[in-house]
C-alpha cells in the first residue's frame, strides 16, 4: 500500500508489544509532552501500519509517546503516517525505533540495550547490528548482555553508575563460571541503583577473599590454627622467619597470618615484651589492613597501565599522552647545549642572562615548556632527540667526527641512522665522503660500534 498521512481515531492506535521503551506511562515528562500536545497539537506524525490481527487497527511502529501524551491531552485523533506492514515483521519495528527514538527523547541506555537484544532474538546477527548502528561487535554484545544480568547491574547500567566496561567485566565473571567472585561483587551493589566504586578493584578483592578462604582451609587441614587478628603487634608472638615447609610449621605448633598472598607464622614468645598503648595497636592493625588492600591496588593499577599501554592512541588520550611524553623528556630538552636553537626552535627569544642559575633562565625556560606543551608529540620527540645528540652533531663539523672506531662510535652511528631515518635526512656529496671514509678506515671494528647500515648507496 502507498504511504498515506492520516487523521486516525486514537482508540483504532494500539502499542506495539515489542516497544523498546521502558516505563513509558510513568515518564514525568510525559505530563509536559501533554500539555504541548494540548496547546499545540501533534506536530511531527506518528508512524504506524495495519494490523495483521485485526481490521480497521493499526499498530504504532514509532510514536508510543506522543500516542500516550495525546491520550493524556484528551485528544480522539492523531496524524499518522500509514505505511505497509513491515516484512520483517518485529524485527523492522524494532530497528525503526532504535533509529527513529533518538530523534525524539532520547532512548535511555537501557532501552537502546533492550532493542538490540530483542533484535538478536529476532535472529539479527551482531556484526550486522554492528554495521548498522556503527558500533564495535564487542560493545553491542556486551548491551545486549545487560538485560540477562541481575536486576542490580541494570539498574546500576541504568542510572549511568556502572559504565559499560565494567559491565563487560561483570559478564566476562559470569561466562567464565566464577560464581563466587560474582556473587562477592553483586553483594557490593546493596540492592540499590549504585555499583562499586571501583569494579576492578572490587573483583580483585574477591578473588583475594577467596584465595585466602583456600589457603585457610589448606593450612588447617594440615593441623594448624589461624593466629588472633592482633598478633602483628601482639606482645605474646614473634614472628618465625625460617624456610620451613606448611607441614613443619603445624608440627611445631606455629600460627599462621593470611594477607593477601603472603602468608606468616608465629610462635608464642618466650619472655613477653611491653604491651602496646590501644592507639598504637589500632595503628598497627590498621597498617596490616592496608597492606593487605595495597596487594590489590597494585594488581589493579597493573591492569590499568597494560590496557594504557596496550590501547591504541585516541583524541581522549591525546592531551593526557603529550603531557606524559613532555614530562619524561623534558629535563633533556631544558638542558640543551644550544640555547640560541632551542629559542629559534620554538619562538621563544633568549634572555639577556642565560646563567642558569638566573632567574630570567628559570622564567625562559617556562615560557619554552609553555610553548611545547601545545606541541604535536612528534615535534616533541625530535627536539628531545636533537637535544641528546647535540653533541654528535657539533662533531660532525669535522671528519673526524665521522669516525666509527671512538669510545663513543656507537652512539655517532646511532645518531648518523636517526638523522636519515628519523629525521629524513639525504646525504650531501661530502657527507657520503666522509661516512665511507671511516667505514672503510676500520672495518674490523664496525660490527662493535654499530655495523654498516650507513654505507651509503648514493642518497642524491
Amino acid at each position: 500500500m502507498p504511504v498515506t498521512v492520516e487523521e486516525l481515531p486514537l482508540e483504532l492506535i494500539h502499542p506495539n508489544e515489542d516497544n523498546i521503551r521502558a516505563d513509558v506511562e510513568e515518564d514525568e515528562s510525559l505530563e509536559r509532552l501533554a500539555a504541548e500536545i494540548g496547546s499545540f497539537g501533534v506536530i511531527s506524525p506518528i508512524i504506524v501500519y495495519p494490523s495483521p490481527d485485526q481490521d480497521g487497527v493499526f499498530i504504532v511502529q514509532e510514536g508510543h509517546r506522543r500516542r500516550l501524551a495525546s491520550l493524556r491531552a484528551g485528544k480522539t485523533t492523531i496524524p499518522c503516517i500509514v505505511r505497509s506492514a513491515p516484512d520483517r515483521g518485529a524485527l523492522a519495528d524494532v530497528e525503526v525505533m532504535l533509529t527513529t527514538g533518538r530523534n525524539h527523547k532520547p532512548l535511555t541506555v537501557a532501552e537502546e540495550a533492550h532493542g538490540f537484544q530483542r533484535m538478536l532474538d529476532l535472529g539479527l546477527s551482531e556484526s550486522t547490528i554492528a554495521k548498522k548502528f556503527r558500533q564495535p561487535r564487542k560493545t553491542i554484545r556486551t548491551k545486549a548482555k545487560i538485560t540477562q544480568q541481575p536486576e542490580q547491574v541494570q539498574h546500576a547500567y541504568a542510572y549511568g553508575h556502572l559504565s559499560l566496561e565494567d559491565a563487560a567485566k561483570i559478564q566476562e565473571l559470569e561466562e567464565a563460571g566464577d560464581t563466587q567472585v560474582l556473587e562477592r561483587v553483586l553483594e557490593k551493589f546493596d540492592g540499590t541503583p549504585f555499583g562499586p566504586r571501583n569494579v576492578d578493584y572490587t573483583i580483585r578483592r574477591a578473588q583475594q577473599d577467596i584465595a585466602e578462604q583456600e589457603t585457610r582451609d589448606l593450612l588447617q587441614s594440615l593441623g594448624a590454627e589461624e593466629a588472633p587478628t592482633d598478633v602483628a603487634w601482639s606482645v605474646k608472638f614473634s614472628e618465625v622467619r625460617d624456610a620451613l615447609s606448611e607441614s613443619q610449621h603445624a608440627a611445631l605448633g606455629h600460627v599462621f597470618r593470611i594477607l593477601g598472598e603472603e602468608v606468616t607464622w608465629w610462635e608464642p614468645k618466650k619472655k613477653p615484651a611491653a604491651a602496646l598503648s590501644e592507639e598504637e595497636k589500632e595503628q598497627k592493625r590498621r597498617l596490616q589492613e592496608l597492606k593487605r588492600e595495597l596487594q590489590i591496588s597494585a594488581e589493579t593499577r597493573r591492569a590499568e597501565l597494560l590496557d594504557a599501554c596496550r590501547r591504541p592512541n585516541t583524541k581522549m588520550h591525546v592531551e593526557a599522552d603529550r603531557q606524559m611524553l613532555l614530562d619524561l623528556v623534558w629535563f633533556t630538552i631544558r638542558r640543551h647545549p644550544d640555547k640560541a636553537f632551542l629559542a629559534e626552535a620554538t619562538g621563544v627569544a633568549l634572555p639577556e642572562n642565560t646563567d642558569e642559575y638566573h632567574p630570567d633562565h628559570g622564567a625562559w625556560l617556562d615560557q619554552v615548556k609553555e610553548k611545547i606543551s601545545d606541541w604535536h608529540w612528534g615535534q616533541i620527540v625530535r627536539l628531545a632527540v636533537t637535544a641528546e645528540n647535540w653533541e654528535h652533531e657539533k662533531r660532525l663539523r669535522k671528519p673526524e667526527g665521522f669516525e666509527r672506531d671512538r669510545y663513543d662510535g656507537a652512539d655517532r652511528a646511532a645518531w648518523l641512522r636517526t638523522l636519515r631515518n628519523g629525521f629524513g635526512h639525504v646525504w650531501d656529496d661530502a657527507e657520503a665522503e666522509a661516512i665511507t671514509r671511516w667505514e672503510h678506515a676500520s672495518p674490523d671494528h664496525l660490527t662493535t660500534v654499530g655495523g654498516t647500515d650507513l654505507t651509503v648507496e648514493v642518497d642524491r
